[in-house]
């Protein structure tokens, strides 16, 4: 890695630059989650003989997962 090669001091100068870029890398990659799980939470349906409370749990799960992904729920 290019990292461990580097002087303490030029690490140091390239801090806010790297973490600046894994920041947005990340952050790509948490839309990109939230898209697809908004999109299976959108096309979810009961499946005929499906208990209710299954399907309710399933539901709670996108949720959850949507939360940890950072999206914010704001009820008005």
């Amino acid at each position: 890695m290019i990292i461990v090669s580097m002087s303490l001091e030029l690490q140091r100068q390239h801090e806010n630059i790297i973490i600046m870029h894994l920041k947005e890398v990340f952050d790509v990659i948490s839309r990109i989650e939230r898209y697809k799980t908004f999109k299976e939470l959108f096309h979810y349906k009961i499946i005929e003989g499906l208990s209710v409370n299954t399907h309710m749990l399933k539901m709670i799960d996108y949720f959850k997962k949507l939360s940890q992904l950072g999206f914010l729920w704001i009820m008005s």
